[in-house]
């Protein structure tokens, strides 16, 4: 004999009780968390916008070859909270050692001057071990001077 469905049983008096469970309370609070969720993204979102640009107020301004250097730092996650200072310190270094004298090696007698003086010292004496600077050819005499 083949299987039968089985038939459905009658419950008496038994529904769904309508007075525990309030369907339209229910749907307001969704909507009303919605709008609140809505209320605190964009909250949110201003006090992000706000805190940019107090960070860009606070930046001071830039040379164009910094900025320039700036795009082609990779961008985040960066491993230094402030990119550019590790290059400004190497900078101010570099320039405190082409502006002031001090040795590189006191043993050998290896002293190094400022590039200022070192360029004054080339123009007045030449390149140490290197040919002498020629002569300025003398200028050309016109107008009235040139007549006899």
């Amino acid at each position: 004999m083949p299987p039968t469905e089985p038939e459905p049983i009658a419950h008496a008096g038994i529904a769904r009780e309508e007075r525990d469970v309030e369907t339209s309370a229910v749907a307001w609070f969704g909507v009303w968390l919605g709008v609140g969720c809505v209320i605190a993204a964009l909250a949110v979102w201003g006090v992000f916008r706000f805190f940019a640009a107090q960070e860009n107020a606070e930046q001071p301004v830039l040379s164009q070859h910094l900025e320039a250097s700036l795009r082609r730092t990779p961008v985040a996650p960066r491993l230094e909270p402030l990119p550019l200072e590790p290059r400004i310190a190497l900078r101010a270094a570099e320039d405190e050692q082409l502006s002031t004298y001090g040795w590189v090696d006191r043993k050998a007698g290896v002293a190094r001057i400022p590039i200022d003086r070192a360029i004054e010292l080339v123009v007045e004496h030449g390149v140490p071990g290197g040919m002498p600077l020629p002569e300025p050819a003398p200028e050309p005499v016109t107008g009235e001077a040139a007549r006899p």
